[in-house]
C-alpha cells in the first residue's frame, strides 16, 4: 500500500516539474499611496479599489461600528439581511467586497493571506479616522470569518473593542483524506485555472428563496478556479491553527446543521480554543442553523444576538 502511496506522489511530483500550469495568484501594485474612504469604496495603499457598502441609520453617530467580511465567492451585499437588522440597533455596517470578489478587478484570483490580511488593516484604521469615539467591531463570515481570526491573531492585531466568527471556515490537514489531497494536487499540478461545476450534496441553508436569489446574482461567483479553491483550503488550515491563540474578545456562531464546514473540523476547532476560566470568546450555536446563519430562515434571530452582544459589550 505505502508503495503505491509513494508511486502516486512522484507521479505528482513529476507532473509539477512537467507543467507549464501554475497556481496564480492576483498581482499587488507597487504604489505605495495613502489609503482613502470613500461612500462607495476603499483605495488600499497600492491603489486598489474595494467597493463598498454602508448601512447605517439617520443618527449622527453609530452606537458602534461593524465592519463585515464576506464569505467565498460573495460580496458585500451578503450583508444586507443582517446590516439592516444592525442598523435598525443603532449599529452601523460597512463591508467592502474582497480582492477577487464581487465587482473588483482581476476577480476569480486570489491575492494571498496576508493581503487579506493587510487590508482589514487599513480598513479598521480609516474607520478608526471617520468615527475616533465609536466602538469598532469586525465581523467575518465563513472565509471572511477565517480572515477575520488570522487578522485578530496576526503579530500586530487593528485596536477594535471585539470580533464576531458567524460559521468561520476552519479545517485541519490531519482530518482530510489523504486521497483527496493527492486529488487536490494532481489537479492544482495539471490545470490550476480550470473552473470545474461542483455537485454537491451539502445544504448551505434552509432559506431557499435566499439561496436561489444568491446563485441568480451575477456578482456572486459559481465556479471557482482550481488554485483559488486550493488557497481557500490552505487559509482555512492556517485559521484552524490558530485558534488556540485567540485572546481577544470574540462571539462564535455556528450552526447544528452546518455542512459546508466540516463537522469535525467545528468540533476540533471549539477544543483547541483556549479553555482558562477567563476566556476571553463566547459561543453561540443554533438547532436549526445552517452555514448561511444571518441568511437561514433563522437569520433575524441570528443577526439580533450579534446586535445585542454588540450593544451589551460596548456599554461596559
Amino acid at each position: 500500500m505505502w508503495a503505491r502511496i509513494h508511486k502516486v506522489f512522484l507521479f505528482i511530483f513529476a507532473l509539477k516539474v512537467i507543467s507549464a500550469c501554475s497556481p496564480t495568484l492576483q498581482t499587488i501594485s507597487e504604489i505605495n499611496q495613502k489609503p482613502e474612504l470613500h461612500d462607495d469604496k476603499i483605495i488600499t495603499k497600492d491603489g486598489f479599489e474595494l467597493p463598498l457598502k454602508v448601512w447605517k441609520t439617520d443618527d449622527l453617530t453609530p452606537k458602534a461600528v461593524i465592519l463585515a467580511l464576506h464569505g467565498f465567492n460573495d460580496h458585500a451585499n451578503g450583508w444586507d439581511q443582517a446590516a439592516t437588522i444592525w442598523a435598525e440597533n443603532g449599529l452601523w455596517t460597512y463591508a467592502y467586497d474582497q480582492r477577487g470578489f464581487g465587482a473588483t478587478e482581476q476577480r476569480g484570483l486570489w491575492a494571498g493571506e496576508e493581503t487579506y490580511i493587510d487590508d482589514v488593516k487599513t480598513a479598521i484604521t480609516l474607520l478608526k479616522e471617520k468615527h475616533p469615539e465609536t466602538p469598532i467591531y469586525l465581523a467575518g463570515h465563513s472565509m471572511g470569518g477565517a480572515i477575520t481570526l488570522l487578522t485578530a491573531t496576526s503579530e500586530h492585531p487593528p485596536e477594535v473593542d471585539g470580533y464576531v466568527l458567524v460559521a468561520p471556515a476552519v479545517l485541519y490537514r490531519e482530518d482530510v483524506p489523504w486521497i483527496q489531497r493527492v486529488i487536490v494536487e494532481a489537479t492544482l499540478a495539471i490545470a490550476p485555472g480550470w473552473t470545474p461545476t461542483i455537485h454537491t450534496d451539502k445544504i448551505a441553508s434552509d432559506n431557499r428563496e435566499m439561496l436561489i436569489k444568491m446563485f441568480e446574482d451575477p456578482l456572486f461567483i459559481k465556479r471557482s478556479r482550481v488554485d483559488t479553491g486550493y488557497f481557500l483550503f490552505e487559509l482555512m488550515m492556517a485559521a484552524g491553527d490558530k485558534a488556540k491563540t485567540l485572546d481577544k474578545r470574540t462571539l462564535i456562531l455556528y450552526g447544528d446543521k452546518e455542512e459546508i464546514v466540516p463537522p469535525y473540523a467545528v468540533e476540533r476547532f471549539l477544543k483547541q480554543l483556549p479553555q482558562n476560566s477567563d476566556k476571553s470568546w463566547s459561543l453561540k450555536r443554533y438547532k436549526d442553523g445552517y452555514h448561511m446563519l444571518t441568511r437561514d430562515l433563522n437569520g433575524d434571530k441570528v443577526s439580533t444576538d450579534i446586535a445585542k452582544y454588540i450593544l451589551e459589550n460596548s456599554a461596559l
